[in-house]
Order: structure tokens, then C-alpha cells, then sequence
């Protein structure tokens, strides 16, 4: 028995020699794109902590929102024209930070919201606050 072993280890010793130098130059490979994608993600957390904290998207929105919500004192309905209806990212963030929502048209809530990028908004029951808003014209009820 022990001579068959030793036989077959010879005949059979090449091709675990070539398989292990696969294996071999795998790990290697694999060894680099470990390397490669723990820097990746290294690069990653220091973007976040970098821009944690920081506004750049829909900023003017943002800073409207905060002037805004601060301001009503607690109404939960705010009036906001047609075609501001159809903003989902205003929607959004004053449901997020203030627990606001929207009803369209006028329909006598305290305040009404008329994007600036619409044009006037005149109304004869609401007269425009200046609050130094920069996306949104607000009224309040007369």
C-alpha cells in the first residue's frame, strides 16, 4: 500500500503543483482588489463625515422650510397654489421637519405658499409677509 501512495503522489505531483500556483497567483489578485475597495470605502466615510451637515441640495427650499415652519406656530395646514401642489420634495421636507402638509387653492387655512418662480399671486384674502423667503412668496390671512 504505501508504495502505490508514493507512486500515485509522483504522477499526480505536477498538476497539484500547477494548481496551487493558481491558486496562488488568485489570492494575490485578490489581495489587491481587497486593497482596493477598503480604500474605496475608506474614501467613502470621509465623504460623509466631510459633508455631514452640509446643504447643497435644494438649499433655498431647505432654508424656506426652516424660515417658514419656525413662523406658523404649529398650523398643520398650509394652502399652497396649483402647480406648487405638484412639488413633492416641498411636500416632503415640511412634513419632515414640521409636520405641515399642503391643501391646494385657497381654502382659507392661515397661510398660503406661492412659488416665487410663478410669478405674482394676488389675493383679497391674503397679504404677502416678508419673512426673506427665497423659493416661496408666503400670505397670511387677512
Amino acid at each position: 500500500m504505501p508504495y502505490f501512495v508514493l507512486a500515485l503522489s509522483v504522477l499526480i505531483e505536477k498538476y497539484f503543483y500547477q494548481l496551487s500556483i493558481h491558486f496562488q497567483n488568485k489570492i494575490h489578485l485578490l489581495k489587491k482588489i481587497t486593497f482596493i475597495l477598503l480604500i474605496g470605502i475608506a474614501l467613502g466615510f470621509a465623504g460623509v463625515f466631510l459633508f455631514a451637515g452640509k446643504i447643497t441640495r435644494d438649499k433655498e427650499m431647505l432654508n424656506d422650510v426652516l424660515k417658514i415652519g419656525t413662523r406658523t406656530k404649529g398650523e398643520s395646514l398650509i394652502d399652497i397654489s396649483s402647480d406648487g401642489w405638484n412639488n413633492w420634495t416641498a411636500h416632503m421636507y415640511f412634513r419632515r421637519y414640521f409636520n405641515i402638509e399642503f391643501v391646494a387653492g385657497t381654502s382659507g387655512h392661515s397661510f398660503y405658499l406661492h412659488p416665487k418662480k410663478e410669478g405674482e399671486f394676488n389675493s383679497p384674502y391674503y397679504n404677502k409677509v416678508n419673512w426673506g423667503t427665497e423659493y416661496f412668496d408666503v400670505f397670511e390671512k387677512k
